[in-house]
């Protein structure tokens, strides 16, 4: 029977860095430092709770001053190790910033760093929860790591690293503690156990660290519990009747359900494990491990990846690798947007049953007719541009009037030239004659819009729409012309951003691309007259800018080209009721654009809110990508529109 009377987190408090679960990197790096004896004056350990931080602090703290390192490890044997490990060093000082977060209490620190060390050579202050600290402390604090002592170091520990001052993190050497990893975490809990005079199982410890999501202190507080009601033995069992996890069998369980559309056993097995108080994020995070190892083992036929399941279980499973991507996509998506609330047993439940073999044949058929309709454009495209011939300006080969119009056989065409600034150069049309060759090829490009016009026109489901889009977007893309986005403008909208001026801006594009149960759209002349606006997500919308997230930057790219157009945008603002600044960015730059706001809010960059004018936006982006004349503009847009990414020279 379990009799300690103290915390098991407490008893096996490492002493030593050998002792230290997980962080290898960190503990290299600062034995490294021990080693040549050179080491900064301020340290930041920043991480979630439980991974080490105070630990590595008192250990660092107790080597500085050990007078006999092994191998950068304190001896503890030395006086100086010996009052460290007693808690009674005077030259190691623990401060609780959470309860003592007044600048009086950092005044005091100033004052009392200047006397020398004791017994070291070293006073070392290890300041936990750091980020608890007032402005004024902070203020205090930063003046002492400006000018230390030479005998000072300073450790400061904290959960919340985006609370700390940048001048504060800019004076210490930052350590980034991640969770510890799954191996190390279950060799600390079986070496513990096994000294308890306890033997645990291999499912337990995985479950454990679920339950404790890479937290030692956690995990050693459920075994502790577990050590409570048990006798020598720890089984997943008495682990679930405490905590309600499930266990292997019922995860296989669920994913067969899954595969076998047994959606009854599916709902009436959630429905139980609420009632019991099952803890779904854990069973959420235990499930994708299981499902990894699945897709693993599918994809390369080895048993070194099964860890939870073996050949023989897998071999049950009938399904695809595609039916356990659905699977562990679903089960994802549900646990990020549930994590830690009080809907993640329903959003759960709903992911899984959405991830039904049946619901699973039918999404995955509108995505392989979807990518059909793809595939065949760019079939189609491809040939197209195998037809165009490429001859070399000195040496013209013959061209039959099967492979160009016969309008057309008086051009040259040769290979593009791609500027700096990536415009494709262009024809000289100072010469008259040459423009009135030109105005043959305007003829026939003309017959080809009247052509693609007919074929719009029949435009009616969203599957021609998909097909409409992919050739629309690839068309306009092609025209690229480079122009910019700046991220600041981005970030000084979003400081005027309104979520109901979204959700205005919101429901008018989503009314575009709506369709009957026979998939016929309801408005087909904004789907199409908008096309590019189909893979798009309005982020934020301000009193006259609305930010729009691109799937690709193509698609950002084709948006921007249209816009740069005054009739496609009088058209576009004409529905929108307002002249709107419109920024087409793709997802990657909004994930940077996400970062540079947070980084200027939480350093007090950001500038305030100012609008923008559209009519001035739209002159200088449009100036900014290329300067022709508009007559010869409108030739050349005619011109690349029918013989694609190429110059087109006419010969006198």
């Amino acid at each position: 029977m379990f009799k300690n009377k103290s915390s098991l987190y407490r008893i096996y408090r490492p002493s030593t860095f050998a002792e230290i679960a997980g962080h290898t990197n960190i503990v290299n790096i600062l034995k490294t430092e021990l080693k040549n004896n050179s080491f900064t004056h301020a340290f930041l350990f920043t991480g979630q709770r439980g991974t080490g931080k105070t630990s590595i602090a008192r250990i660092f703290a107790k080597a500085v001053n050990c007078k006999n390192l092994n191998n950068a490890d304190p001896c503890d044997n030395c006086e100086s190790c010996i009052t460290a490990n007693e808690g009674k060093s005077p030259d190691i000082f623990e401060i609780d910033a959470a309860s003592n977060n007044g600048v009086d209490e950092m005044r005091n620190v100033k004052s009392n760093v200047s006397t020398m060390p004791i017994l070291g050579k070293y006073k070392v202050y290890i300041i936990d929860e750091v980020h608890m600290l007032s402005k004024g402390a902070f203020n205090a604090l930063l003046k002492t790591l400006e000018e230390p002592p030479a005998h000072a170091i300073f450790i400061l520990a904290t959960t919340e690293y985006i609370k700390i001052p940048a001048t504060i993190i800019s004076r210490c050497q930052t350590f980034n503690f991640k969770k510890i990893d799954k191996l190390a975490l279950e060799n600390k809990l079986n070496m513990i156990a096994k000294k308890e005079g306890f033997s645990i199982d291999k499912e337990t410890t995985e479950e454990i660290y679920f339950l404790s999501d890479g937290s030692l202190r956690d995990a050693l507080n459920i075994l502790e519990q577990l050590m409570i009601v048990n006798n020598e033995v720890i089984t997943i069992e008495s682990l679930k009747s405490i905590f309600y996890v499930a266990t292997k069998k019922e995860k296989f369980s669920i994913i067969k359900n899954i595969i076998n559309n047994e959606t009854e056993k599916l709902i009436n097995y959630f429905e139980i494990a609420e009632n019991q108080g099952m803890d779904f994020d854990v069973f959420a995070l235990s499930l994708i491990e299981m499902i990894k190892e699945i897709i693993e083992y599918k994809l390369t036929k080895q048993d070194k990846y099964l860890k939870l399941v073996t050949v023989d279980e897998i071999n049950e499973l009938k399904c695809s690798v595609a039916e356990m991507f659905n699977i562990a996509d679903n089960l994802s998506d549900a646990y990020s947007k549930s994590r830690g609330t009080n809907v993640n047993f329903h959003y759960i439940l709903i992911s899984l049953l959405k991830s039904l073999k049946s619901n699973f044949d039918d999404s995955y058929e509108k995505v392989e007719n979807q990518n059909n309709l793809e595939a065949k454009f760019n079939i189609e495209k491809a040939n197209s541009e195998n037809k165009t011939k490429i001859i070399d300006q000195e040496n013209i080969s013959s061209i039959t009037e099967e492979e160009i119009p016969k309008e057309c056989m008086e051009c040259e065409i040769i290979p593009s030239e791609v500027t700096e600034i990536g415009i494709v150069n262009r024809p000289d049309f100072s010469s008259t004659e040459e423009v009135k060759k030109v105005d043959q090829v305007d003829e026939i490009i003309f017959k080809s819009e009247s052509i693609n016009e007919e074929q719009n026109s029949q435009i009616n489901t969203w599957g021609e729409l998909l097909e409409l889009s992919n050739k629309e977007i690839f068309s306009e893309a092609n025209n690229t012309t480079k122009a910019k986005i700046e991220v600041d403008a981005v970030v000084t909208m979003l400081q005027g951003a309104n979520r109901e001026a979204r959700d205005h801006i919101e429901s008018i594009i989503y009314q575009w691309f709506k369709y009957d149960e026979n998939e016929n759209l309801l408005d087909k002349e904004s789907a199409k007259s908008f096309i590019a606006f189909k893979d798009t997500k309005v982020s934020a919308v301000s009193k006259n800018e609305i930010l729009l997230v691109c799937e690709s930057s193509i698609v950002a790219n084709a948006i921007l080209n249209s816009l740069m157009k005054s009739e496609f945008r009088n058209k576009l603002f004409n529905y929108l009721k307002q002249d709107y600044v419109i920024y087409p960015i793709d997802k990657s730059k909004w994930e940077h654009v996400k970062k540079e706001f947070s980084f200027k809010k939480s350093n007090n960059l950001l500038t305030g809110y100012n609008p923008v004018d559209s009519n001035i936006f739209y002159k200088e982006i449009s100036e900014s990508t290329v300067n022709l004349n508009p007559k010869a503009k409108e030739l050349l847009e005619k011109a690349t529109s029918l013989f694609g990414d190429i110059e087109v020279k006419i010969n006198d």
